[in-house]
């Protein structure tokens, strides 16, 4: 399973942008981009929620930077 940073799923979602104008993809395999996207990050924010509170930093790999690594 990869984890992706916040820097590579905006570069995902970049290029499926750039995909759709050029005609190399369809709207519904974009949504199915963009919604899978968003589910990762409400899970990020779910974990985040939880976290504050009780009090604790998550660790969160799609968050960390190569200095949190």
């Amino acid at each position: 399973m990869a984890t992706h940073t916040l820097a590579e799923l905006q570069a995902i979602l970049s290029d499926q942008i750039d995909k759709i104008a050029s005609d190399e993809t369809t709207p519904a395999k974009v949504n199915a981009v963009v919604n899978a996207t968003a589910t990762i990050l409400r899970t990020v924010k779910m974990q985040m929620d939880y976290h504050k509170q009780i009090g604790k930093t998550p660790t969160i790999p799609l968050l960390m930077t190569g200095d949190d690594k």
